[in-house]
């Protein structure tokens, strides 16, 4: 086996007689070369050039240096002050770059014996050979028992389930958030509602009692009557002098 290509084998596919040989690089460059002729890439300028790069850099034994930023230097063509943070271009494309592989093998590729795959999560390829691994059914096919997950299945299910994990603490933290409004509308509700409920109280309790029972005129009202003037106390006061 290649010794560039040896570490990129699982090791359940080295341990199987088809696959104990493994992909060599002259095997891997091969079928680089039937997929750069499909059609999903004949046209396709920033695929080729993606796939060609990452496939190469691996076989070089540069995969830990296969970068979103060497990505876009090297093999996108953008300027050595790219930012990945801020142009997602690699992301995009390498999304891309995984569609035109499903969509090759389902079609033109359906029956060849190698497999170049991009995992999700990296961009780093995996070769291996067709037998021995799990195969994707063709659509409408009759699904068999799945066998057992090969190394080369982890980086896609690592990469979900860091996404479940981040998706529960989001969700968890919307749900206390709302629940902090809930109670906090709630106090203020009931801090509004105190007041008026005392002043209805305080109101009833000052109130003067009717009576019921009706009272005669007094003399005193009537001496006090808004209506005598000075003039009519005057003639009253005459009046008492004369009669005595």
């Amino acid at each position: 086996m290649d010794e560039r290509t040896s570490d990129l084998i699982s090791p359940e596919l080295r341990a199987t007689p088809t696959a104990g040989q493994g992909p060599h690089a002259p095997d891997i460059r091969r079928q680089l070369g039937c997929i750069l002729r499909s059609a999903a890439f004949r046209d396709a300028l920033r695929l080729t050039h993606f796939l060609s790069f990452v496939v190469e850099a691996t076989l070089a034994g540069r995969g830990r240096s296969i970068k979103a930023y060497t990505i876009a230097v090297e093999a996108l063509g953008r300027e050595p002050s790219f930012d990945p943070q801020a142009d997602p271009i690699v992301r995009v494309e390498a999304g891309r770059l995984r569609r035109a592989l499903a969509r090759y093998y389902a079609g033109e590729g359906r029956n060849d014996p190698l497999v170049i795959e991009l995992p999700r999560g990296t961009y780093v390829p995996v070769f291996h050979w067709r037998d021995g691994e799990w195969r994707r059914p063709m659509p409408g096919a009759k699904t068999p028992d799945r066998p057992a997950m090969t190394a080369a299945h982890w980086p896609d299910l690592v990469a979900f389930q860091r996404e479940c994990e981040t998706l529960r603490q989001i969700v968890r933290q919307q749900f206390r958030a709302l629940a902090e409004e809930i109670q906090t509308a709630r106090r203020a509700l009931h801090r509004s509602q105190k007041p008026a409920r005392s002043q209805n109280h305080a109101g009833v309790a000052c109130r003067p009692a009717l009576s019921l029972v009706p009272t005669a005129p007094s003399a005193t009202n009537d001496a006090a009557r808004p209506a005598d003037g000075p003039e009519a106390r005057q003639k009253r006061k005459v009046r008492a002098v004369e009669q005595a």
